[in-house]
């Protein structure tokens, strides 16, 4: 691991479009929570499925995110460069929704989970940016890699959140992820999934151990 210093920034291009709309002061102070990484061009080092556990800040180079099907069919969703960032699911340390690939030798700002959320919690200007972030990349996820699949997931998960909330539908006990995949007939990758997009789209809101419905998903 190697710190970041001020010669690691001049790869970043001032006139950068993702790098502007966050704020080279934000941007450069999450990134100087973390440690370099140097990345070989096509070695993937985002894997879908695998915990989340970091935020990549990408300094040189030019990165792809791609998601798998049960097939082992690869989808690219996206492509990105200097002054972006991936790995932004890292915030719930969930399962990685997508795998990303370095498309040529890449160097990253590596920015450990709790560092995140601690820099979160400070600031409210990179809060909001990285909710913004994480709500156009679930649309492109959905419109190119989920297909009809992820939306019928997406439906029956709905409709069972609501009977629970009516007490149409009475489990025996609390319900886990696994639960609810069981219930649902889908994997419990995909249900995590959908509970992300869920919470991002303000439907639901999912703390100690308890889904509050906040709108009805009727109106979506």
């Amino acid at each position: 691991m190697k710190a970041l210093g001020a010669q690691d920034w001049l790869a970043i291009p001032a006139n950068d479009p993702s790098f502007e709309a966050l704020g080279a002061g934000s941007l450069r102070t999450i990134a100087e929570q973390g440690f370099l990484r140097c990345l070989a061009a096509n070695e993937i080092f985002i894997r879908q499925g695998e915990p989340s556990d970091a935020l990549y800040v990408i300094l040189s180079g030019k990165v792809k995110a791609f998601t798998r099907d049960g097939d082992g069919r690869a989808r690219d969703l996206d492509i990105h460069g200097p002054g972006d960032y991936v790995g932004e699911m890292a915030l719930d340390a969930g399962l990685r929704a997508a795998s990303v690939v370095a498309l040529e030798t890449t160097t990253c700002a590596v920015v450990p989970y709790k560092t995140l959320r601690a820099f979160l919690a400070d600031h409210p200007d990179f809060a909001l940016h990285l909710i913004e972030k994480l709500i156009k990349r679930t649309r492109v996820a959905m419109r190119l890699g989920g297909g009809r699949a992820f939306m019928d997931v997406r439906q029956r998960v709905a409709e069972l959140l609501e009977r629970l909330a009516s007490g149409e539908e009475k489990p025996r006990g609390a319900l886990n992820m696994h639960d609810i995949a069981e219930l649902v007939g889908a994997s419990h990758e995909m249900i995590a999934n959908v509970f992300e997009v869920f919470t991002a789209e303000g439907y639901i809101n999912a703390s100690g151990g308890r889904i509050t419905i906040l709108k009805s998903f009727a109106r979506r």
